[in-house]
């Protein structure tokens, strides 16, 4: 390195830790001659990246006592760690730097303040930093709706959604996914038809296997269809979670022939458990539970509800000698 200073040093670390290489990352940490934030912080970001959030919060222990100032974006990140392993007394630890430090105006650690208390059970801790939040954007809103959501308050999410002055699809896949959870389907059905005539926003893969998902659910067989169009017209007919979320929709609304078709033009690899036990009941309602077999065998993972799923589907047809070969298998 022609010129070490801390720029140059700090540039070979984020370097390293971008592209996950923590071993080399460390290694330069440690040969550093002097560490600032951005140092400090670019571990953290790595060990975080990397799925070791121990080591992020253990580093953030290390930098405060090492009395290095902490920024905005080093208190973003770890408390992103914090949510992660559901730690709440660290949380709060970070969360009385942030106030002592008067970083709490920043609308990024207002939001990850938020997030890490509704992940770690604490949605009380995290209305009360929500409302004291001068600022809020539009991920402040969303993290209030999952919260509500979460704790089956559809009505407060209601609330909070129409308090909104502007949604991102978050909003609106986070209203959809909450009703399908609470199974208030018809309502979930009613905010994506609001979504579709007031929003210039497009349905994502997440959109759109949450309605269908509704669609299922209350057996609407044609507003299906309609979505089944959308779907292949934006392109999202290859995404693993809307094939699995139209072949579930399919066979349960009577439309087990489409289902099939699906499942043939996109293989079984993908099939996941809820799609096939929607296929085997759909099968079990005409009677034939031999091309649910054929599926069976042909899923790589099949745990323990697939089997008893199809076990069950053998009984109810009064295949008593299929099911006992199965169980014996």
């Amino acid at each position: 390195m022609p010129l070490r200073n801390r720029f140059s040093w700090n540039t070979v670390l984020s370097s390293y830790t971008k592209q996950g290489r923590l071993d080399a990352a460390c290694r330069v940490f440690d040969a550093m001659p002097e560490r600032d934030s951005v140092s400090w912080t670019a571990m953290i970001v790595g060990f975080n990246q990397m799925g070791r959030y121990g080591d992020a919060i253990n580093m953030f222990l290390e930098m405060v006592s090492d009395g290095v100032p902490v920024t905005q974006f080093t208190f973003t990140n770890i408390l992103s760690a914090c949510a992660s392993v559901k730690g709440l007394d660290i949380g709060r630890k970070v969360h009385s730097f942030v106030v002592r430090l008067a970083v709490g105006s920043y609308v990024s650690v207002g939001n990850c303040l938020v997030n890490m208390y509704a992940k770690c059970g604490d949605p009380g801790t995290a209305k009360i930093v929500f409302e004291r939040m001068r600022l809020k954007n539009v991920s402040s809103w969303n993290h209030m709706i999952s919260i509500h959501m979460q704790c089956g308050r559809a009505d407060l999410a209601l609330a909070q959604f129409n308090q909104m002055t502007e949604h991102d699809i978050v909003s609106w896949n986070s209203m959809i996914a909450g009703y399908n959870q609470h199974g208030l389907h018809t309502e979930a059905v009613s905010i994506f038809s609001s979504m579709r005539k007031v929003s210039f926003l497009k349905p994502d893969k997440f959109t759109l296997a949450s309605i269908l998902s509704a669609c299922a659910s209350l057996e609407k067989l044609e507003l299906g269809k309609q979505i089944h169009a959308l779907i292949v017209r934006a392109g999202l007919d290859t995404s693993e979670a809307v094939v699995n979320a139209l072949i579930s929709m399919y066979a349960k609304s009577g439309g087990l022939e489409i289902a099939e078709k699906v499942l043939e033009q996109c293989g079984t690899s993908d099939l996941n458990l809820i799609a096939f036990t929607a296929l085997l009941d759909g099968y079990i309602k005409v009677g034939d539970v031999n091309p649910a077999r054929q599926i069976f065998d042909s899923l790589r993972d099949c745990d323990v509800v697939a089997w008893t799923a199809m076990i069950v589907g053998y009984m109810q047809n009064g295949l008593n000698n299929g099911a006992l070969e199965l169980f014996r298998s």
